[in-house]
């Protein structure tokens, strides 16, 4: 594990459009980093406080440098460069999606559970009786209403009658003589 403290210069960030100068410093963060750090540049990680510290002034203006601490470890038999602020530590940010009544998981959750299970999830938040209605509604194909059918049927009728209404043209344009 080697650590290393750099003053990075993000001035080549300004060369781009405003509106996209913060991404560029991010990119020019990465490719610095992967160059001192000896790594490949999809394998440079930032931290959420650089992160927020280049985006902090929005994506017109950021910092012109910025001084950083880098890690390189071994994760997964690759070498990864971690950049962080000098007195932060790395953590690993996990998404806490809130339960409410009645919602579902996320779908990437929900079909990460169905490939380790083989079945899909079924919803745990709902309670008593709630939740044998939500089983056997989710057995159950839904049936579409009556009513869209009946709305289908009437707007194309409603089509034809516009078009037996209106009169038909005999003849081409091109065969009637204007007098000029």
């Amino acid at each position: 594990m080697e650590e290393r403290i750099y003053t990075v210069p993000l001035s080549e960030a300004y060369s781009a459009v405003r509106g996209k100068r913060a991404r560029k410093a991010v990119k020019v963060l990465k490719m610095f980093a992967s160059r001192h750090m000896k790594v490949d540049i999809d394998n440079v990680k930032i931290s959420a406080g650089v992160n927020s510290l280049i985006w902090s002034h929005g994506i017109q203006k950021p910092p012109r440098k910025i001084k950083v601490k880098m890690v390189k470890d071994k994760e997964d038999d690759a070498e990864v460069a971690k950049v962080m602020l000098l007195d932060e530590k790395w953590k690993v940010v996990k998404i806490n999606y809130p339960e409410e009544e009645g919602s579902e998981k996320p779908k990437g959750e929900a079909k990460e559970k169905e490939k380790e299970t083989g079945k899909p999830e079924k919803s745990e938040s709902v309670k008593g009786e709630k939740a044998k209605d939500v089983q056997s509604s989710q057995s159950k194909p839904e049936t579409k209403p009556d009513t869209e059918d009946k709305n289908k049927n009437e707007k194309a009728v409603q089509k034809e009658q516009k078009a037996a209404s209106q009169p038909k043209d005999k003849g081409n344009d091109n065969d009637k003589t204007t007098k000029g």
